[in-house]
């Protein structure tokens, strides 16, 4: 599976310190189920970021 970052995201993920590895991770996690998110107020559980 490919997954694309937009310009604003990689700024974002950039300032963050979030990195390539840790996106994918949660990507996979997404794919699995394993995330709850509430898409009308933005908010995801189980995402964790260093």
């Amino acid at each position: 599976m490919r997954v694309f970052k937009n310009k604003w995201f990689a700024r974002w993920s950039r300032a963050e310190a979030v990195s390539d590895g840790i996106l994918l991770q949660a990507v996979a996690e997404i794919l699995a189920g394993k995330v709850e998110a509430d898409l009308e107020g933005c908010d995801f559980d189980n995402l964790k970021f260093p």
